[in-house]
């Protein structure tokens, strides 16, 4: 098989695999909404957090941001979906990272 067909059929796999995937799992409502929903949280705390400006106009985003925002993005899935077992312990273990991190990196 050629390289070309050969990445052709991973891809047309992948993108198979997750077009299903996205039309199948209803577990946390409309992807548009669940997406909007965790843009929201995201924006309200970094508008609120503590975060570095950097000297060319970015921002920088610690690792221990990025579990917080990780838990807010399992809080916008409890949101539609509070039974969902594996959204809160996605959630407890972020946490226990979290709290053994700094902001080192």
């Amino acid at each position: 098989m050629s390289k070309e067909k050969e990445c052709k059929t991973l891809y047309g796999s992948v993108l198979e695999d997750a077009s299903k995937a996205i039309k199948e799992n209803a577990t946390y409502g409309h992807p548009h909404v669940n997406h909007y929903r965790i843009g929201k949280l995201w924006s309200t705390y970094l508008s609120v957090s503590s975060i570095d400006t950097l000297s060319d106009g970015g921002i920088r985003i610690t690792s221990r941001d990025v579990v917080v925002m990780m838990i807010l993005l399992k809080i916008s899935r409890i949101i539609e979906s509070p039974n969902h077992h594996d959204s809160w312990v996605d959630i407890a273990g972020y946490a226990a990272l979290g709290d053994t991190m700094g902001d080192d990196y």
